[in-house]
């Protein structure tokens, strides 16, 4: 299907912002509603330094995120939007439409009684990785007394120093790279996780 093909423009993947935005620009000629197109599109000329139709392009997005349509994806926000209540505006239109509400919440508001508070860090970066050495101090000086740690990693297993210096700074640690966001969240709520 075209518009599920450009949603994620190959062109754009691959850097060729020129043809990104032909191809934006061919979906919207189909279908001027497709989500999230016409933030694609922008962003793509802006890549390409295509200047040329700048300020109708934010005039344009910035109507349709006003009007609460689905036109442009956070990052790119953060990127070609000068306003931070755009920027929130056009973040909060994305949730609505690809993060709907669970049907069935995992979190009913039961509150945990422990002895220490259940601090759970879910993370892709527990491996040899900036975020890592950023962090691994964080995780090893919590107050043990008052805070039971928690590491949750959905990224890789490297074997490196820094992935055992981070499984030793907790005081659980699980790798959850193959689990479902929804089995995730539901291995906390039996973790009794509070944070």
């Amino acid at each position: 299907e075209f518009r599920r093909v450009l949603f994620r423009s190959v062109n754009f993947e691959l850097r060729r912002y020129e043809d990104a935005a032909a191809d934006y620009a061919r979906l919207l000629a189909l279908d001027p509603e497709a989500k999230f197109a016409r933030g694609n599109l922008v962003l793509a000329r802006a890549y390409a330094c295509d200047w040329s139709r700048r300020e109708v392009d934010m005039k344009t997005l910035s109507a349709a995120i006003r009007a609460g349509k689905p036109v442009l994806q956070p990052h790119g926000g953060t990127l070609i939007l000068s306003s931070a209540d755009e920027q929130l505006q056009a973040a909060r239109i994305w949730v609505r439409e690809q993060c709907p509400p669970a049907p069935s919440p995992v979190w009913k508001g039961e509150r945990y009684r422990h002895d220490r508070i259940r601090v759970a860090y879910v993370s892709a970066d527990f491996h040899e990785h900036a975020t890592a050495y950023l962090m691994a101090g964080l995780f090893e000086h919590h107050d043990w007394g008052r805070f039971e740690t928690i590491g949750v990693s959905f990224g890789p297993d490297d074997g490196s120093p820094m992935r055992a210096r981070l499984k030793s700074a907790f005081d659980r640690f699980t790798d959850v790279r193959d689990t479902h966001d929804a089995e995730i969240a539901a291995l906390l709520r039996r973790m009794e996780v509070d944070i």
